[in-house]
């Protein structure tokens, strides 16, 4: 399962401080079966290139926001 999150808090009018992640459970999509894929272990690939899942796991941020409108 794949969970993307975020979180935001409005300081005032002007700031914004934002936390996230996608993929936050750090999964990873399954590996290439080296009999039965046909070119897909191309270059070192060691997961299928037609997955909907992020091959490098969970990513983290952080996020300053100034509005001075």
């Amino acid at each position: 399962m794949y969970i993307d999150l975020e979180a935001a808090w409005e300081i005032n009018d002007s700031w914004r401080v934002s936390v996230g992640g996608r993929n936050i459970f750090d999964e990873y999509p399954d590996m290439v079966d080296r009999v039965a894929s046909d070119n897909d272990m191309c270059c070192g690939r060691t997961y299928a290139s037609g997955s909907t899942a992020p091959w490098q796991g969970g990513y983290y941020y952080g996020r300053v926001q100034f509005s001075y409108e």
